[in-house]
């Protein structure tokens, strides 16, 4: 159905084509198809060729697409996250800090997991992804800037506890049983049944979702 439709667009474009240079003939003068034609062609590949639109992304790598947890987690609300980590410390919240880069393969394969903190935990922890760039070169400034902590590393995540002092700290694609693990004892929450018992699976070549492991 979709090259149906693509030799219907292509021969309205031939048609096009063909009058003008008939037009431009009588005039005396070759015609070439100019940038807006070629344009015009183009167009029409991506529109109607199945899957070209999402041909520049990918989880495997390094290049900017945007929002990795919109795109590869099919989540926009975990940026800007809600709350500073500031704030969350001074509230004597739990909170989740997750460093990561939006053009690093790692933080894409990694934005399901974090999508999952969310849907797990809800509004019992401050969950607060941060994009390295702004802590790249620059002097930490006390207890409330989330650069005393990075690493240098990416993804990485930092649990604080109700007090604000570190209570779990991994670097890598930290697995969400160890994340659920060390919140869990941070909250005072029990976890429910089943989650410790989850892994990321891929389910096309933009996205993943943390399931449960199968027997």
């Amino acid at each position: 159905m979709a090259w149906g439709r693509l030799l219907v667009c292509l021969s309205g474009i031939r048609s096009v084509v063909t009058g003008a240079a008939s037009a431009t003939t009588a005039l005396h003068t070759r015609w070439r198809p100019g940038p807006g034609v070629l344009a015009g062609v183009l167009l029409v590949l991506l529109l109607v060729l199945p899957g070209a639109s999402p041909a520049w992304a990918g989880l495997d790598d390094d290049r900017y697409d945007g929002n990795i947890f919109a795109l590869y987690a099919g989540n926009g609300s975990l940026v800007p996250p809600r709350s500073t980590l500031g704030e969350a410390r001074a509230d004597g919240r739990v909170a989740v800090v997750i460093y990561y880069l939006d053009d690093s393969s790692v933080s894409k394969r990694f934005a399901p997991v974090v999508s999952e903190l969310q849907r797990q935990w809800g509004n019992s922890i401050e969950l607060i992804p941060l994009v390295t760039d702004p802590l790249q070169d620059r002097k930490a400034e006390g207890p409330d800037d989330p650069a005393s902590y990075w690493t240098g590393t990416i993804p990485q995540v930092v649990v604080f506890d109700r007090a604000g002092k570190v209570a779990f700290d991994a670097s890598g694609a930290v697995s969400s049983d160890a994340i659920n693990d060390a919140v869990s004892r941070a909250t005072g929450i029990p976890l429910p049944d089943g989650a410790n018992a989850l892994t990321t699976e891929s389910f096309n070549e933009l996205n993943a979702e943390v399931v449960p492991v199968r027997p």
